[in-house]
C-alpha cells in the first residue's frame, strides 16, 4: 500500500508545472544631451534566466512624465516589450525630474527600485 502512495506522489510531482526562475531586474540612470535639452535615461536590465515582459513603467509614483525611448525618430518603442537575459529596455524622463523611485509592472508581478 505504501508503494502505491509513493507512486501517486511521484506522478503528481512529474505532472506539476515547472517553477519559473527568479525575477532579477536592475536599473541604472544617466543624463544625455537631447535635441531640445537634456534628458535622463533609465535602463532596466533583465538579470534573470527567463524572459520578462515589461508592461508599464512609472517614475516617482507618477510625478515625473516619462516615456519609452524610441528606436529612432520615426520608430517609437511601445509597451509591452519582452527582454531576455542580459537585455535592456530604456525609459526616458526629463532631467528636471530626479528619479528616486521606479515602479515596473511585468507579466511576473510588480517591482519597485529605489535610489
Amino acid at each position: 500500500m505504501k508503494r502505491l502512495g509513493l507512486i501517486g506522489v511521484l506522478l503528481a510531482l512529474a505532472s506539476a508545472p515547472a517553477i519559473a526562475g527568479e525575477v532579477k531586474l536592475s536599473a541604472s540612470k544617466y543624463n544625455v544631451n537631447a535635441i531640445d535639452g537634456q534628458a535622463q535615461f533609465i535602463e532596466i536590465m533583465n538579470k534573470g534566466d527567463d524572459p520578462i515582459e515589461i508592461r508599464a513603467v512609472e517614475v516617482n509614483r507618477g510625478n515625473c512624465k516619462s516615456w519609452p525611448k524610441p528606436v529612432s525618430l520615426s520608430k517609437p518603442t511601445k509597451l509591452p516589450i519582452t527582454i531576455g537575459f542580459g537585455q535592456k529596455y530604456t525609459h526616458v524622463t526629463l532631467v528636471t525630474c530626479e528619479v528616486i523611485e521606479l515602479s515596473i509592472s511585468t507579466n511576473r508581478g510588480g517591482y519597485v527600485l529605489s535610489w
